[in-house]
């Protein structure tokens, strides 16, 4: 039975949030400055507009430094990931929901204001316009898409109804989410290469974690869809990401099951987590956050590197998401009860003693931090705890005698 309207809850208690726009763009000469002008007409106060100029050397972003005041550019001094780029934007984002574009998207009159009813619903996790064939009006739009086929292919759906409905998966040409769920959930993966996949991995995650992908009829923007990028993309690439979209989030099962046996080598500690702390480096500086990492010289750890990799950058992550600007972040590795331990320290609020068991749980939800509605409703920590066991290790969290938050990794050596 339908619950009535009084009763239903909502995200947002009937206010119009705040809105962060992230374009990223990279040599997209003349696109930009019309997908910028297009948004400018759709924000409202108090929204904002967050650009991201990954790396570009055509002088496409210059424009914005004669009357453009009111935009925020951000300029990574290198060229990264799509994947990388969007977080990047999203992390510094002031507004309640992120709405991510590519710099070649023509958004409709009045696209923002139907995305954001959607969003009020606390189940929905991710909403999306349809997408229509930019200067080519007459192209029947898609209203979302899935897989048509065993290769994966793509295939757009049509129209069911006015209101906004459930479809596979978002374009992420053009899509919108509430930040505190971009958070809890990780946001698009940086494990990806360069293009590909991103858009599937993003919306089969949300599903397998309990929320709901919809499209919104009401709202459009017209996407430019072409056969030559501004940037190289590699084959292997696309291949890769489909594959890793499918492995990593079929991980979490076959750990469960135990059909996924770690593949033990000896790494150097110094050189794992130093590859941990230059992959979050960018972003530290942003948030003001300094991340220090301390190992012995020659100390080594026994371990699947990308497994114990994947959880130290989970941990990282959260990290760097609950510590306050000015704040510390320290990765250390050493002996420990087990062989050996690996510490992740965070100066943000320590987890409650009644939290730190249940926080491991699949799919357990804990009050926000720092003014969020909910937290980590994913499964980021629950695979944490199931690589670790399978190395015959453990993982336990406490507050470092009140300092903050230290998750404790005690692995064999």
């Amino acid at each position: 039975m339908e619950q009535p309207e009084a009763a239903r809850m909502t995200c947002f208690s009937g206010r119009r949030p705040a809105v962060t726009v992230v374009i990223v763009t990279h040599n997209e000469g003349e696109n930009l400055r019309r997908t910028v002008d297009g948004f400018r007409k759709s924000i409202a106060e108090g929204d904002e507009i967050v650009i991201v100029d990954d790396f570009s050397t055509d002088g496409s972003v210059d424009f914005l430094d004669d009357g453009y005041r009111d935009i925020r550019v951000i300029r990574p001094g290198r060229l990264l990931s799509v994947m990388s780029a969007r977080n990047l934007g999203a992390s510094v984002a002031a507004g309640d929901v992120i709405v991510h574009s590519d710099a070649h998207v023509d958004p409709s009159p009045g696209l923002l204001d139907p995305l954001i009813a959607a969003l009020d619903d606390p189940e929905v996790g991710q909403v999306g316009p349809a997408i229509g064939v930019r200067d080519n009006p007459g192209h029947a739009p898609g209203y979302g898409y899935t897989w048509g086929n065993a290769g994966l292919q793509v295939k757009w759906l049509h129209r069911k109804g006015d209101a906004a409905y459930d479809v596979p998966i978002i374009c992420s040409c053009c899509m919108a989410m509430r930040r505190d769920v971009y958070q809890a959930t990780g946001g698009l993966d940086e494990g990806l290469t360069r293009w590909g996949s991103a858009e599937q991995e993003l919306s089969l995650r949300l599903w397998l974690l309990g929320y709901r992908c919809r499209v919104v009829p009401e709202s459009h923007a017209g996407h430019m869809f072409r056969k030559k990028f501004p940037y190289k993309v590699e084959w292997t690439g696309v291949i890769f990401n489909l594959l890793r979209m499918v492995t990593v989030l079929l991980d979490v099962n076959h750990l469960e099951e135990g059909h996924l046996a770690p593949n033990v080598e000896r790494h150097a500690a110094r050189a794992m987590l130093e590859g941990s702390r230059r992959g979050r480096s960018h972003e530290a500086r942003l948030r003001g956050i300094h991340v220090d990492v301390h190992a012995e010289p020659g100390f080594e750890l026994r371990l699947d590197a990308d497994l114990v990799g994947r959880v130290i950058d989970n941990l990282l992550d959260n990290a760097l998401r609950y510590t306050p600007s000015g704040g510390l972040i320290h990765l250390s590795a050493g002996p420990g009860p087990l062989g050996a331990r690996v510490t992740v320290y965070n100066s943000g609020p320590p987890i409650p003693e009644r939290d730190r068991e249940r926080i491991f749980q699949k799919y357990e939800r804990l009050p926000g931090a720092r003014g969020q509605r909910k937290s980590n409703r994913g499964i980021g920590l629950y695979f944490c705890r199931l690589a670790v066991q399978a190395h015959g290790g453990t993982i336990t969290v406490d507050d470092a005698g009140g300092t903050g938050a230290r998750f404790l990794i005690d692995l064999p050596r």
